[in-house]
């Protein structure tokens, strides 16, 4: 078995609950007032963002990205090469290019939605690259490497390293298995820090700061975070094995989104998509579904 794959595959038997199999082979949409859930027989889902028209883009680790109205309803897939896995992406804005975390290839790729790839980027340098963070105005990605406990930064157009962040140990400034990366608005860099069950924040040369939020499965404490973005308000939502929770720039607990009926079974990504009312969404990977919060 792949190294790589075997790791992941503890690391989930750690994080979830036995997940539950979709009722039928179609899409089924389960409507609440407060959270909506799209679910797919055998969706496996590990990222989820919106794309301008306001459709739902998903990845499941597997050579297609689906696309679904927030509705729930399946509009089509991209195809891409055999040996593509995709697991996290972003939807450039200033064109009509997909950026994403490539397993299969070890690589970050940029394809259009037709499914043509565009170019590879850091091929022979990442190992296992999961969580992403592209900023356009600078065109320069970085990527939390699972296996190389670190965080790189390329030039996307050049294809070239520019920043190594981090390296593998507990102590402060230290990765073990990063899975996910951000940017502040002072162009700071908050890394959820699996292994190690905590977020820490880095400046933009790469030097630690603080560790903002440590380890805990009580409310305002972590275990196993796997994605964090900032909102408007420069607050930090962050997924963690079965929680959903928003900290202000600082590190301090504001609030608990979903509940536990709410059922978030090893939460990888999530993305706002409104805020007026505020609507998040979250691949629910040990759920097997998609959950569509809705905040008052």
């Amino acid at each position: 078995m792949d190294v790589v794959a075997d790791v992941h595959q503890s690391f989930e038997e750690i994080c979830r609950k036995k997940p539950k199999r979709a009722s039928a082979s179609s899409v089924t949409i389960e409507e609440g007032d407060r959270v909506s859930t799209i679910v797919k027989q055998g969706m496996k889902p590990s990222d989820v963002v919106m794309s301008e028209d306001g459709c739902l883009l998903v990845s499941d680790w597997s050579n297609e990205i689906l696309i679904y109205k927030q509705s729930g309803e399946h509009v089509r897939s991209v195809k891409l090469p055999s040996g593509v896995k995709v697991r996290t992406l972003y939807k450039m804005k200033n064109n009509d290019l997909i950026v994403f975390a490539d397993f299969g290839n070890r690589c970050i790729t940029l394809c259009k939605l037709d499914g043509d790839v565009i170019k590879s980027i850091g091929k022979g340098i990442l190992s296992n690259p999961f969580g992403i963070y592209v900023d356009e105005n600078l065109n320069v990605v970085y990527v939390a490497d699972f296996d190389k406990h670190c965080v790189f930064k390329f030039n996307i157009d050049a294809d070239q390293l520019i920043k190594k962040i981090g390296s593998e140990g507990h102590n402060e400034g230290e990765l073990n298995r990063p899975w996910d990366v951000t940017v502040t608005s002072e162009g700071h860099l908050i890394v959820a820090d699996c292994w190690n069950h905590r977020l820490q924040l880095f400046d933009s040369e790469g030097r630690f700061m603080k560790i903002l939020v440590g380890q805990g499965d009580q409310d305002g404490s972590v275990i196993y975070p796997q994605a964090v973005i900032i909102d408007k308000d420069d607050n930090m939502l962050v997924t963690s094995r079965h929680k959903l929770q928003v900290f202000n720039s600082s590190g301090q607990f504001i609030k608990r989104i979903d509940e536990d009926k709410d059922g978030l079974d090893c939460p990888y990504r999530l993305s706002i998509v409104s805020y007026n009312p505020r609507r998040i969404v979250v691949a629910n990977r040990g759920g097997r579904n998609i959950k569509i919060f809705n905040e008052s």
